[in-house]
């Protein structure tokens, strides 16, 4: 097959000029935007212009550098009007250029940039709901989405600390293959809740209560608690073991409570006659005080702290796995 024979089908072919990745495929890092610009076209190479240096100042934010990433668009010729490219448009070339390589070179981690990257390589493109956490692409390959840099230009909603940690967290990943995304928590028994908590120092607590107007109404329907590997999860009626056992956690002042919004949680506890002893570690609080200009939002702390597909996604696909 002839260099340029793939192109020839593609109605993006050499429209105005083809832009080639940089770096090698063999680097263990692979950044994948959408499209080339104007200012790519006119360089021939990718991220150029203002979206170049935005891009380069993610990529030192996580000490990297373009001399170590391989770096390329889902197509390499520009759509009229700089539109998205289509879904035909991309699987073309990424069929005929970028999955191949993926295959032969088996990258560690692919960072895409912007939602179309997103799409082409997960099953869906909600950018926002996704950007920061972590997908397995194969056995060898990790994808960390994030948006496109060049978006902070443009969208206030978009905050430039928020792309710099997902290039933080795609450099984490690359630097210690140990670092696997979380599988779904296993389920444990209430003896091993009490002891993992007491070596940890630590428990996570979550808890539902039924609606009601009044807030002291409400009734209590289910207790989880656990970490991000194990979990047990206690709803009504509760038994005197599940009782016994959030009386102690709670009451023991080794262990420390953590959770999202936890003064609610332990609000209800307490006027339910739980003792409170351990020290309360509100992660919207803690987060607030790092980041005060960020969003708290249980997703989106899980899309900074957390290496694991979004968990609701998670749990849709464990009940397909059950099905």
């Amino acid at each position: 097959m002839k260099p340029r024979e793939p192109c020839t089908s593609c109605p993006l072919y050499d429209r105005e000029g083809i832009v080639v990745p940089t770096g090698v495929p063999e680097s263990k890092l692979w950044v994948i935007g959408e499209a080339p610009g104007p200012s790519e076209i006119s360089t021939l190479r990718p991220w150029s212009g203002g979206a170049g240096r935005m891009l380069d100042r993610c990529l030192e934010s996580a000490d990297l550098r373009r001399s170590d990433i391989y770096l390329t668009n889902i197509v390499r010729c520009r759509p009229p009007g700089d539109r998205p490219p289509s879904t035909k448009e991309s699987n073309h070339c990424t069929d005929y250029f970028i999955r191949p390589l993926i295959e032969l070179h088996s990258p560690r981690v692919v960072l895409t940039l912007g939602a179309q990257a997103l799409k082409e390589f997960t099953t869906n493109d909600k950018i926002m709901s996704s950007r920061g956490y972590v997908f397995r692409l194969n056995s060898k390959t990790l994808v960390v989405p994030t948006v496109n840099p060049a978006a902070v230009f443009h969208n206030k909603r978009i905050n430039i600390s928020v792309v710099q940690s997902d290039f933080a967290k795609a450099a984490r990943l690359l630097r210690d293959p140990t670092l696997e995304p979380l599988d779904y928590p296993i389920l444990i028994g209430h003896e091993t809740v009490l002891r993992l908590a007491l070596e940890r120092g630590y428990v996570c607590l979550d808890i539902e209560t039924s609606e009601h107007p009044s807030f002291w109404d409400r009734t209590l329907d289910v207790v989880g608690v656990g970490w991000s590997d194990k979990v047990l999860v206690m709803s009504a009626p509760f038994t005197r073991a599940d009782i016994e056992l959030i009386g102690s956690l709670l009451s023991t002042p080794t262990i420390a409570i953590r959770g999202q919004n936890i003064s609610f949680d332990i609000v209800v506890l307490m006027s339910l006659g739980f003792k409170v002893s351990g020290e309360l570690q509100d992660t919207i609080q803690l987060h607030h005080a790092i980041y005060s200009e960020l969003p708290h939002k249980l997703e989106f702390l899980g899309s900074i702290y957390l290496n694991c597909e979004p968990w609701k996604q998670m749990r849709k696909s464990k009940l397909e796995d059950v099905k």
